[in-house]
């Protein structure tokens, strides 16, 4: 039996759901929990399945022929029998040119005006997924023309005090270390080029080695310039018949570039754009790992859910690149009364949220007053240089031993924000604890 959460049942809550529905630029649909069929879409959605609104209204992903792979919906089907929940699954969409994309989608059961759905996001990871797919190939290609040939190649002799020594090298020293190949040698080892952090790797996989052993790592070498590259080495030592004599024989490869585009997207996964603050699901992910270390050691944790007042008139009003720069304000507002250990995110269009570990109500509505008072305070410039002004309303919650995980400490804050609403905004209240 998939659970249903409850929604709060009052016209504010539902207005406020139809808006961030129809005007998120996630793509998101609601299907029926009891025969699949699709109840409403957003733009977002339209514009990435390439199906007018009017062609899914009433018919179910497989009717459309969404799935360019059967496989994708079983796996589905079977997560929401097993766990009542999708988080980020990645599936491919078959668009009607033919086209196919790679989707990260995540499913929610919910029950609206009195229907069980289930609520999907679906992130377009396609280009993500060619990229990796990409270096995926090149690392192949790489392996099966030969270990052996990169940006730079070498070879060493044990020396009487145990260290390998350059005998020979072949590629570009310049370009990675700044220095000519044969400065390079006659320095006998690149060992005093890696960053400190990274030299007990070096050691394991290079220096330490042993007949016949492999080594192969990933490292941070530094440049002359003070520029940082990150290199793959490939390492072996044989011995000469006799098994007298160690050479060994090595390889350095510059991922940079890769490594470069596996933050990038680390980061845009991670990242809301606007703000630069942590989006939703990471934030999701973060304190689902803090609450239970809270638990474990008995700490208290505060949760405060803030939105910005009447924040569509003031796109209405002054444009949406002025509400943009009220956004980035109010981030910033929040971000400097706040501890390094506090995480703050931005979970909506104009809903933030803050992670208070180790924090009693009482402390973080001191935090949330201060920002509040701050924010009321703030002003920002719009287009035609007058002043915007901008308040929050903010809801606290401290974790109880009633709220089983994340969502129910977030659910209990946001019912108190919607009373700061509801009682006038541009307030703070606190949510009692459970009896």
């Amino acid at each position: 039996m998939i659970p249903i959460p409850e929604r709060v049942d009052h016209s504010e809550s539902e207005e406020r759901f139809a808006t961030l529905f129809y005007r998120s630029p996630v793509a998101l649909i609601l299907t029926s929990m009891a025969d699949g069929r699709i109840v409403d879409v957003n733009d977002a959605y339209c514009r990435l399945v390439g199906y007018p609104r009017e062609e899914l209204i009433g018919r179910t992903t497989l009717e459309i022929g969404l799935w360019a792979n059967p496989s994708d919906r079983q796996k589905v089907v079977d997560l929401l029998q097993r766990d009542g929940r999708v988080r980020q699954l990645e599936i491919a969409l078959r668009r009607p040119t033919g086209e196919n994309r790679h989707l990260e989608v995540s499913f929610e059961a919910t029950r609206l005006n009195g229907q069980d759905c289930f609520i999907s996001t679906a992130l377009d990871v396609t280009e993500r997924m060619l990229a990796t797919n990409a270096l995926l190939e090149r690392e192949k290609l790489f392996r099966h023309v030969t270990r052996m040939t990169s940006d730079l190649f070498y070879t060493c002799a044990l020396e009487n005090d145990g260290y390998f020594k350059l005998k020979w090298l072949g590629g570009n020293a310049m370009r990675l270390f700044g220095i000519s190949n044969e400065a390079l040698q006659e320095l006998g080892c690149w060992r005093g080029f890696v960053v400190e952090a990274d030299l007990p790797l070096f050691d394991r996989h290079i220096t330490d080695l042993r007949p016949k052993e492999i080594g192969k790592a990933e490292l941070r070498i530094q440049h002359k310039d003070g520029t940082i590259f990150h290199v793959r080495s490939f390492s072996e030592v044989e011995t000469d018949a006799e098994g007298g004599h160690h050479r060994l024989f090595g390889a350095l490869e510059d991922v940079t570039d890769r490594v470069l585009l596996e933050q990038k997207l680390e980061h845009q996964a991670h990242t809301d754009a606007l703000t630069g603050l942590v989006n939703r699901g990471h934030f999701l992910e973060l304190a689902a790992k803090e609450l239970p270390r809270a638990r474990r050691y008995r700490n208290p944790v505060s949760i405060a859910m803030l939105d910005l007042d009447y924040f569509k008139a003031i796109n209405d009003s002054h444009g949406h690149e002025s509400g943009d720069h009220v956004l980035k304000r109010f981030a910033a507002i929040c971000r400097a009364s706040l501890r390094e250990s506090d995480l703050l995110a931005r979970i909506g269009g104009e809903e933030f949220v803050i992670l208070f570990p180790e924090t009693t109500c009482e402390k973080a509505r001191e935090v949330a007053e201060r920002i509040r008072e701050n924010v009321a305070a703030a002003t920002v410039p719009s287009a035609q240089g007058e002043a915007i002004r901008f308040t929050t309303s903010i809801g606290i919650a401290e974790l109880s031993e009633s709220d089983k995980n994340i969502d129910a400490l977030i659910s209990r804050a946001d019912r108190v924000l919607y009373e700061a609403k509801r009682s006038g905004r541009n307030r703070t209240c606190v949510a009692p604890l459970p009896a």
